[in-house]
């Protein structure tokens, strides 16, 4: 979409329309553990803005066009870590990724940010409701869990076998899980339900990345 914008009719527009997208775009990690995955989106988003900033400048001729740039930025319009999501069983693993991406955010401004721009690493971000400890598959009325509006999904969900399942998680557990996801066959992995429910929760042209076992691409699952 960038190199087409660079031969657009008026791409100086055209780059502040995709800056814009880039900056109400979500993601959700909803087996998240530590962060790292929302630790590397952050960083392609943000280098993805970094190019559009860089094309907006050169491509900002005049003083008005020049003025609008700069307080564009100084209104703090940034990729911010607020648009990125979590979901982990542990809590422990849940304070870990809210501290990742929170040095994600200090690595990127003390590397690019304060030097160039108006971006800041301070005051800290609240992320309590973006990353939450809970289940991702159910929730406390045994009910399908809700997972946070985003535009992509992506993630390494948990795997274990159908033969382990039970064992690891108890068989009152795996029935809950079952009954909620119907539509999922009972020899199926366990990270299959993260499959499905990524594919159900997504609109048209919204994207999921997952890591998945072998047996992902097998009827049964």
């Amino acid at each position: 979409r960038i190199e087409k914008a660079k031969n657009s009719e008026n791409p100086l527009e055209e780059f502040y329309k995709i800056l814009k997208e880039l900056r109400e775009f979500k993601v959700l990690d909803p087996a998240c553990g530590s962060g790292n995955f929302l630790f590397v989106a952050y960083r392609e988003m943000k280098t993805l803005e970094k190019e559009l900033i860089v094309l907006i400048k050169e491509h900002s001729k005049t003083d008005k066009e020049k003025e609008r740039v700069k307080q564009f930025l100084a209104n703090n319009h940034y990729v911010s870590v607020n648009q990125f999501y979590g979901i982990d069983l542990k809590y422990f693993a849940v304070e870990v990724a809210k501290m990742t991406l929170m040095v994600a955010k200090e690595l990127w401004v003390t590397e690019y940010g304060e030097e160039n721009d108006f971006e800041k690493a301070l005051p800290l971000d609240n992320l309590n409701e973006n990353i939450q400890a809970r289940d991702a598959l159910i929730n406390e009325h045994d009910k399908p869990a809700k997972w946070p509006k985003t535009n992509a999904i992506i993630g390494n969900p948990p795997f274990q076998s159908k033969n382990k399942m039970q064992e690891e998680f108890g068989a009152e557990y795996v029935s809950k899980v079952r009954e909620s996801y119907p539509d999922i066959p009972g020899r199926a992995d366990f990270c299959v339900y993260w499959f499905r429910k990524a594919h159900d929760h997504l609109k048209e042209n919204e994207r999921a990345g997952l890591v998945g076992t072998n047996t992902i691409r097998q009827n049964y699952s």
